[in-house]
């Protein structure tokens, strides 16, 4: 049977203080990668479909003169859309905090509990989008394994005449052989170091950090952004692809609900009844979803995949 878990006085004492203390010492929490890179859409259901471009016109000249050999016909052509279907699954939790604690506690709990929430959940949902890490199984595939599937993954060199900038390089060439941009690229704040010694044989910097915090730098003159949430898996190095074709759902922002008188865990060997151990809750629930969509493309005869993985 599951058990189930609680904050109590023990994991609170930080916050519990007999006399006022410094400020509460913490790291900004880190949003989802996914969910402020890649295009959104609002869903009015759990199920929503998006016209995908799926055949492309095409036209012919067509000669003024009447001759046998020559048509003078105009030719005929069609178009056509296939749908990319998203599914709002839910991602929630419920804290029970004793009121005790409550009100022994010299800081708000309940503020001091939500942005970590909302962090926990921006790593679920880049855990699951990007790496398949507890994905939904209404759900397409994840973007790693989808790449490495399609064949785009670059497995970095080992040779002295073989650097990572050119690793970076061939990575982002598989999405463009592919037919896509890469306007995306995504590693761990790791990389960083090596990335500050790359230059060019001009000796000119191949990454520019961004001089502003909060903003991404730039690596081959595209956006660079920091997994930093928790949520990056694997011997993975780095993640390049065309972000426009990367679409989360949004059927529910982040919720938060407090419970007084529930039950929690009715279904467990150890249930928690709120009024009766004197407890107040707080439940977060978000609904979201995630599909890649890979629309035809004139330069090229076959679609590919719109995003490549570099891994050690």
């Amino acid at each position: 049977m599951a058990t189930i878990n609680q904050m109590d006085r023990t994991a609170a004492a930080a916050l519990i203080q007999d006399q006022f203390g410094p400020q509460i010492l913490k790291s900004a929490t880190a949003a989802s990668v996914a969910l402020s890179s890649f295009r959104t859409v609002n869903m009015g259901t759990k199920n929503y479909k998006i016209p995908v471009l799926a055949a492309l016109p095409s036209v012919g000249w067509v000669d003024e003169a009447i001759s046998p050999a020559v048509t003078s016909i105009k030719p005929t052509s069609t178009v056509s859309w296939s749908g990319v279907s998203l599914v709002a699954e839910e991602l929630a939790v419920i804290v029970p905090i004793p009121t005790n604690v409550l009100d022994d506690a010299t800081f708000d709990v309940f503020a001091e509990t939500k942005p970590l929430i909302v962090e926990a959940m921006g790593m679920a949902v880049d855990a699951a989008v990007f790496f398949g890490t507890a994905k939904p199984a209404s759900w397409g595939a994840a973007i790693v394994p989808a790449a490495v599937a399609a064949g785009n993954v670059v497995s970095e060199a080992t040779s002295a005449t073989t650097d990572l900038a050119t690793d970076i390089s061939a990575t982002m060439a598989l999405v463009e052989d592919d037919g896509f941009d890469v306007n995306f690229m995504m590693s761990r704040r790791s990389l960083r170091g090596r990335l500050r010694a790359l230059r060019t044989t001009q000796g000119d910097f191949v990454f520019i950090p961004s001089m502003t915090a909060g903003l991404p730098g730039t690596l081959y003159g595209e956006t660079l952004t920091w997994s930093a949430n928790g949520a990056w898996a694997g011997t993975n190095v780095l993640i390049a692809g065309d972000a426009t074709k990367a679409i989360m759902g949004i059927r529910q922002d982040i919720r938060f609900d407090f419970l007084k008188e529930a039950t929690i865990g009715s279904n467990t060997t150890n249930p928690i009844n709120l009024a009766e151990r004197d407890m107040i809750a707080i439940r977060a629930t978000f609904r979201v979803a995630f599909a890649v969509a890979t629309p035809v493309n004139r330069d090229v005869a076959v679609t590919g995949y719109p995003f490549a993985v570099l891994t050690a």
